[in-house]
């Protein structure tokens, strides 16, 4: 009896450290984050400090469970293709993130083609000087300590994003944001990051 009492013990020690390690790993990655905003040669940043601002977001079509993430997000099926509703989602977010900046911003709700000079004329005609178009990659992960605390264990973010800023005078790109996560983050925080970067790199 007494042999099986130290085998359980062992075991259960075993499984706590396990678990521990899991929660240790998924703290780490948590706290990952790469954000970088490169500007393009012959660009000063700084003359965009006023601009009127168009922000649009798609997060495309999404592999490993991504799909699945995207039901979760919105509490409904996903076909393979995120309907127009969710990207929009997306967008108002970022938006409202540069508006608490302080930055005069609005979301393109439309279909909007970076190429096609009639879209960013048409931008232009209405003050903007800065056209945002990004991509959202969604995933979907667990979470050993939202199972552990009452939470769900499975949880979905954003893993990765790209936003370019294009000058709607001349068509080109101003600048590229980029980002990555150790672990899928909120949408919301995502928004705040971006913000936070190109107020970071706007302002000097």
């Amino acid at each position: 009896m007494k042999k099986w009492a130290i085998l359980i013990g062992l075991s259960a020690s075993l499984l706590g450290g396990c678990a521990a390690t899991e929660l240790a790993g998924q703290a780490i990655r948590s706290g990952i984050k790469d954000i970088e905003f490169n500007v393009t040669n012959g660009y000063n940043i700084q003359n965009f400090t006023n601009s009127k601002i168009a922000i649009s977001t798609n997060t495309g079509k999404e592999v490993d469970g991504g799909m699945a993430a995207l039901a979760m997000l919105t509490g409904r099926k996903v076909s393979n293709t995120p309907s127009q509703a969710t990207n929009n989602v997306y967008t108002d977010m970022i938006m409202t993130e540069f508006l608490k900046k302080g930055y005069d911003t609005r979301s393109i709700s439309d279909s909007f083609n970076a190429a096609n000079p009639n879209d960013l004329n048409n931008y232009k005609k209405q003050g903007y000087q800065i056209v945002m178009k990004g991509n959202l990659k969604v995933e979907s992960s667990t979470s050993a300590w939202g199972s552990m605390t009452g939470g769900n264990y499975a949880y979905s973010g954003v893993k990765e994003f790209t936003l370019k800023g294009i000058d709607t005078n001349s068509g080109k790109i101003i600048f590229i944001v980029t980002g990555s996560y150790g672990n899928p983050k909120d949408a919301k925080d995502v928004a705040k990051d971006i913000a936070d970067a190109f107020s970071k790199k706007i302002n000097g």
